[in-house]
């Protein structure tokens, strides 16, 4: 990486420093984050709230480097997920990426990861519709690894009320039967915030699968 990039990193400016922290609500979890508050709701499909919040520290760590913002997230997280993010803003550094700021999240509360209990359902893989999650989903499905296929609300359609997503949910519907497995759908508004949608949607996919850690794999 270039000594100029780095200079770059340095003196970005941060604009705005805000304490986070998950509440629950009917059927999922709000994080509560100043003026970047967002949640993640199921609207279809069996829901428990997890022990960690990982969820929490991939969707504020993208909205961190959008806005070029801070958060401290004040609830627990596993040690997986701190590596994790640390790699993946590791590679965007590489990449010297001048849409984005530095990561700027700080998570007091780390506690080192345990081997998960039996979970109630099997496996959980996003399925948008689309050729990459079909052929995965196909994969998965047929050495028995998964049980269901997540679709996400507030991603490329407003929320589930919206008439292209209804019309995705029939797609979705036939793939998944094809498969034999159960469909859950999340619905987020995080994008209303101003989020790099190109870059950050991978941050978004796994907060939405996060959320649905404490019934799957």
């Amino acid at each position: 990486m270039s000594l100029r990039y780095w200079k770059y990193c340095r003196d970005q400016k941060i604009y705005g420093f805000y304490e986070a922290k998950c509440l629950p609500i009917d059927n999922g979890v709000r994080i509560d984050a100043g003026p970047f508050s967002h949640e993640f709701r199921l609207v279809e499909g069996g829901w428990r709230q997890p022990a960690m919040n990982d969820f929490a520290a991939y969707s504020l760590a993208a909205l961190s480097m959008s806005n070029g913002v801070g958060f401290r997230l004040n609830a627990p997280v596993s040690m997986d997920v701190s590596v994790q993010i640390a790699r993946l803003t590791n590679i965007y550094r590489f990449w010297a990426i001048r849409k984005l700021s530095p990561l700027r999240l700080e998570m007091p509360e780390i506690v080192q990861s345990v081997t998960p209990q039996a979970r109630e359902d099997s496996g959980i893989i996003c399925l948008s519709g689309g050729i990459d999650s079909t052929y995965a989903a196909i994969e998965e499905s047929q050495i028995g690894t998964i049980s269901h296929g997540l679709l996400i609300a507030g991603a490329d359609y407003p929320n589930a009320g919206a008439q292209g997503f209804r019309e995705l949910r029939g797609r979705v519907g036939k793939i998944a039967d094809r498969l034999g497995l159960q469909v859950s759908i999340i619905e987020t508004d995080i994008r209303k915030h101003r989020l790099n949608w190109d870059m950050m949607h991978g941050f978004v996919l796994a907060s939405c699968l996060h959320t649905m850690s404490a019934r799957h794999n």
